[in-house]
Order: structure tokens, then C-alpha cells, then sequence
């Protein structure tokens, strides 16, 4: 994604289906390749205890009511939880990040509409604000 001061930020979005510690190596080796500056995950089957460093070089924020959901930024980008918007029932993690003066909204969350049937996810998204 690029902003009107031509910034650019890197996003890798996933479903997991599970946080291991080997897919824990191949992701930090992945994005030590890539350069990713915002890494969201979908599925990450943590505990409930939040996990701030799940990535080298990256500030993680975690929400694990059901299935699990984790965003991961770079310092560059001066990430800030988002807290007011989460709540106890829905996997759903929210930040703001700083480009320039432009501040942008990352959300990342997932929804299994029927667990009866295959899991629906709702990939991240990105919401500027004034």
C-alpha cells in the first residue's frame, strides 16, 4: 500500500490454521526475505495469553477467543492497539500505524459464520482516517 506521501508499507496476510513452532521458523525466515511491514494471521490456535513477540522486529497484538487472530508491525510505523474495538467473543485484532500524517486503521479479524460447515474468514482490512 502506498499513501499520498508515496510511502509504502509492505502487508502479508494468512490463515495458518495454527501457529507451530515450525511454521513460527518459516514465517520469521519468510519475512526476513520479504520485508514485510504489517503481518496478519488468521487461525493461530494461541491461548488465551496475549503474545507480543511472536516475530523478530515486529510489535504483536493477539486476540484468541475462538480460533485466534494476530497482527504484527514493524516500530517504523508506530502501531497502537486498538483495544475499545475488540471484544470478548469476536477474533478480531485492531491497530492504527502512522505514514507521515496520514493515520490508517488495520484491522484483522475471523469470522466463522457456520461452524457446522467450512470456516468463512474476512481477510484484513484497511480503513484511512482524517
Amino acid at each position: 500500500m502506498m499513501n499520498k506521501n508515496k510511502q509504502i508499507f509492505q502487508i502479508c496476510q494468512i490463515n495458518i490454521s495454527g501457529l507451530s513452532q515450525h511454521s513460527l521458523i518459516a514465517l520469521n525466515k519468510y519475512n526476513d526475505i520479504i520485508s514485510n511491514d504489517v503481518l496478519a494471521i488468521q487461525e493461530t490456535l494461541l491461548t488465551k495469553q496475549p503474545q507480543s513477540q511472536l516475530f523478530s522486529g515486529m510489535e504483536t497484538y493477539t486476540v484468541n477467543n475462538n480460533r485466534g487472530v494476530s497482527l504484527s508491525l514493524k516500530p517504523w510505523l508506530l502501531p497502537q492497539n486498538i483495544m475499545e474495538l475488540q471484544d470478548s467473543t469476536t477474533d478480531a485484532v485492531w491497530a492504527t500505524v502512522n505514514l507521515g500524517k496520514t493515520i490508517v486503521l488495520i484491522g484483522n479479524l475471523y469470522i466463522n459464520l457456520n461452524k457446522k460447515e467450512k470456516s468463512t474468514d474476512c481477510d484484513s482490512a484497511l480503513i484511512p482516517l482524517l
